[in-house]
């Protein structure tokens, strides 16, 4: 089951933004950031330092102190700048001898585990369509992480009206590798719905191997064979996620009971057939995910 909190929902929102996005990754990748270029880089992207605080009162971003050798410039040790105070060390650089209250003595900022947790792997972008899915209507307890099936893996596996709908993310351009990855592994599963989020956008090259695998416009099949899957649900870009996801769900349950609705209500006039009918399915989306 997911496994999430509060703190890792809001950055994981704040990561929609492609400044923040950048500046999160920037951090992790470089290890460290001195408090003067962390200062200047959060300020650019948020004046009122609302980032900053969040980022370093959650334990996403930890300030430590480091001490350098004042001989070779080399970094010769770090501290939890909130955990000791330099100046009661009585410890010596084994290089020049000097103390280390006497070498450079320097702040900056790293990424905790707590952060690096969420950004490897996208766990930041399960997070995202975790909460877009329930905010819909569906059950966390639906919802699967990392589902496996022998030595692959789905990134969510979520189970809409017992139907599964496969979820493969990326926080960069899906490109036409990836593309032949997720029709291998939607082949197996057979979803009811495919979805690819994407951060960035899917490549021209890897649309066009949807488009060939489904016969869907002018490309057609390969060797003009039989459309073997359905051409995938895009969604590039993180900003409408949570639209997208709630009309696909209710459009399942309102799909679901239309035709015999429709049926039903005969020669009504259409308008009060689609009232009624959007009713009904509402009132199924509730009692299924209810259950």
């Amino acid at each position: 089951m997911p496994s999430y909190d509060d703190e890792d929902l809001k950055l994981s929102k704040l990561l929609c933004k492609k400044e923040v996005q950048e500046f999160i990754f920037r951090i992790v990748q470089s290890r460290t950031l001195t408090e003067a270029n962390f200062t200047q880089e959060v300020s650019a992207i948020d004046p009122a330092e609302s980032l900053s605080n969040f980022l370093l009162a959650s334990g996403f971003v930890i300030r430590e102190a480091f001490v350098e050798c004042r001989q070779n410039s080399q970094r010769i040790a770090r501290f939890n700048s909130d955990d000791v105070t330099l100046d009661s060390l009585m410890i010596k650089c084994a290089t020049c001898g000097r103390y280390y209250r006497d070498e450079r003595i320097y702040s900056a900022f790293v990424a905790s585990e707590k952060l690096k947790n969420l950004i490897t792997s996208s766990r930041w972008m399960n997070v995202l369509v975790t909460d877009s899915l329930i905010q819909s209507g569906i059950p966390r307890e639906f919802i699967y992480w990392n589902f496996s099936f022998g030595a692959d893996e789905i990134d969510i596996v979520a189970f809409i009206d017992t139907l599964p709908w496969v979820f493969e993310l990326k926080d960069r351009e899906f490109s036409v590798t990836d593309a032949h990855h997720f029709n291998y592994r939607r082949s197996v599963i057979e979803p009811s719905q495919a979805f690819i989020v994407t951060s960035r956008s899917v490549s021209p090259d890897a649309k066009r191997v949807f488009e060939e695998i489904s016969g869907r416009g002018d490309v057609g099949t390969i060797l003009g064979s039989s459309p073997t899957l359905p051409y995938p649900n895009l969604i590039e870009g993180l900003q409408d996620l949570g639209g997208v996801l709630e009309k696909m769900v209710d459009s399942h349950f309102q799909t679901k009971v239309g035709a015999e609705i429709k049926s039903a209500l005969g020669g009504i006039d259409r308008i009060i057939s689609n009232v009624v009918l959007a009713s009904v399915a509402s009132e199924q989306k509730q009692r299924s995910v209810g259950e």
